[in-house]
């Protein structure tokens, strides 16, 4: 699995070398400067690597979701409850583990997606795809959770 340390300090380092590069860091600095990476449970960085798409990256903590995002020229930094969550949807391909796919969708119906196939290059597609599957086992923890604090 991608390793949050190794990613931020790989573009820390490039910060100069491209406009997506820089992005990236930007982003990453931003998202560490609202959570702390200590409290950061989970990361996902989506389209890294893909240079088509503009990058938005991630961060799971405290039964929330962080998406710090860039499109021309500003930051946007949106906030997520998970007990906010309507339903969401995991989607594997059966014959190839590297291929997951997650459906968020929230109360007011905005829909978070993940692909692990279509959100970065193909170096990284089984990284991303681990990280689906600890993003599911996170908002299945923290659903019980609520459960069992409602029931008592």
């Amino acid at each position: 699995m991608l390793n949050y340390n190794e990613m931020k300090n790989y573009f820390h380092g490039r910060f100069y070398c491209n406009t997506k590069e820089a992005i990236v860091s930007k982003i990453i600095n931003r998202a560490e400067e609202i959570v702390g990476e200590k409290d950061i449970k989970l990361f996902y960085p989506q389209n890294i690597f893909v240079e088509e798409k503009g990058f938005k990256f991630y961060v799971f903590y405290n039964n929330r979701i962080l998406k710090v995002s860039e499109n021309d020229n500003f930051i946007f930094t949106n906030f997520y409850n998970l007990g906010n969550i309507d339903k969401f949807i995991l989607k594997e391909n059966s014959k190839d583990e590297s291929e997951k796919m997650l459906e968020i969708k929230f109360k007011d119906n905005e829909i978070l997606i993940f692909n692990s196939y279509e959100d970065t290059n193909e170096y990284y597609k089984k990284d991303l795809a681990s990280i689906i599957e600890e993003i599911c086992k996170n908002i299945v923890s923290c659903k019980e959770s609520k459960i069992i604090s409602k029931e008592v």
